[in-house]
């Protein structure tokens, strides 16, 4: 584990400094990243898949408990240092690219991995995305996020920030709050605090449902106009596909009442939903 001193070093002897665009904030508090490690669960013959591995903070002790590690960073300077200092681990493959456009598959092989990842703000939803699309080859996955997302991903219905987000991600995770990250465990500081969460992808969907994009095209088009009811909402044809008297003529066969909001609805009342707009 890398303290704040050995970091200012590692970037001043490489001529780095920390890019705030990057949304670059580097850990350096120990039981945080005990924290993060016993979430994990590493074990000798496993593979963990770090996202975002920095100046490598927690990558050497990673590397020391798995059979495996696969790490992926973006910024070229901070491969350069982790290609050097971590030289010595041998079961550790580090990668310089694009984590949107990374081949998890292809590095995985046949084998499943556990993800660890400090997720930046502005790529939180993508990055989530692309792990959902790569689920067969990912069975969890640890992250630190900014504790608004946080707040969103894990929300229930009835809550304001319960929506799209938080329906896509339950739809195929099991979603465990691990608790809050203060701002002072991070160099530089940013200047929020984070929550650290842990993800355990389904082996079948938390519904089932007819067809999954009409789902989300049903949730994304609700919650588009949130303050309006799920009938008023569903009933734009250019957000939704649907008129009103379709709307209204499946929210009947659902049993769901016209002016109930959409953040008051759960994922099996959406299902039925989308199952009675299904052509």
């Amino acid at each position: 584990m890398l303290t704040i001193t050995r970091v200012r070093e590692l970037l001043k002897s490489h001529n780095l400094r920390p890019n705030k665009r990057l949304g670059q904030n580097f850990l350096i508090d120990r039981n945080i990243a005990n924290k993060i490690i016993a979430a994990a669960g590493p074990k000798p013959g496993g593979t963990l898949f770090e996202i975002g591995a920095g100046l490598g903070n927690i990558t050497a002790d990673l590397a020391g408990l798995a059979g495996r590690v696969i790490a992926v960073e973006f910024d070229k300077g901070l491969c350069a240092v982790l290609q050097e200092t971590l030289k010595g681990c041998a079961n550790l493959e580090i990668f310089c690219a694009d984590i949107l456009k990374f081949d998890f598959a292809g590095a995985l092989r046949n084998g499943r991995a556990t993800v660890i990842g400090n997720l930046p703000y502005y790529i939180t939803t993508p990055i989530l995305e692309r792990l959902i699309e790569n689920r067969r080859a990912i069975s969890g996955a640890v992250l630190m996020v900014q504790k608004e997302v946080g707040e969103r991903l894990t929300s229930a219905p009835g809550s304001k920030v319960y929506g799209s987000l938080s329906c896509y991600l339950g739809f195929y995770a099991k979603i465990e709050f691990l608790g809050v990250v203060s701002r002072s465990s991070f160099f530089p500081q940013p200047e929020v605090d984070s929550v650290l969460l842990r993800l355990d992808f389904l082996d079948k969907p938390a519904v089932a449902v007819k067809d999954e994009e009409l789902l989300f095209k049903v949730i994304r088009a609700a919650f588009n106009q949130r303050r309006k009811t799920i009938q008023s909402s569903l009933s734009h044809k250019k957000i939704s596909g649907f008129g009103r008297q379709e709307v209204t003529a499946a929210l009947n066969r659902a049993g769901i009442p016209g002016r109930q909001r959409p953040e008051m609805l759960n994922l099996q009342e959406f299902a039925r939903i989308a199952d009675e707009l299904y052509e």
